[in-house]
């Protein structure tokens, strides 16, 4: 019996963090989750498919919560677990004590 591991995911880009920057300011300000669309017009993403790529592996990365397909204001930013991952906020890795590490 083999025992596969599955491989930790991947960092975010500077994009996804971009939306992910933008998705906790716009509820920060206005109570909701901002739309696909909405998240386009302010970062210059022309397709909604090109912020549904984004967000869709915010959610795989564990960043980002999605409530369904059909809610138009589903996203919830998560925060990773202290110490583990990168910073949503900067993208620098986590030191051991859960705050962004310094270069």
């Amino acid at each position: 019996m083999s025992t596969a591991t599955e491989a930790p995911p991947s960092p975010p880009t500077a994009r996804q963090l971009e939306i992910l920057a933008f998705i906790v300011a716009y509820r920060d300000a206005n109570g909701l989750s901002p739309t696909v669309r909405e998240i386009g017009e302010a970062l210059s993403i022309k397709s909604p498919n090109g912020v549904m790529c984004h967000t869709r592996a915010l959610v795989r990365k564990g960043l980002l919560r999605s409530h369904g397909r059909w809610i138009s204001r589903g996203f919830i930013p998560v925060a990773p677990a202290a110490g583990r991952g990168c910073c949503p906020t900067c993208g620098r890795p986590r030191d051991e004590t859960g705050t962004a590490a310094t270069e």
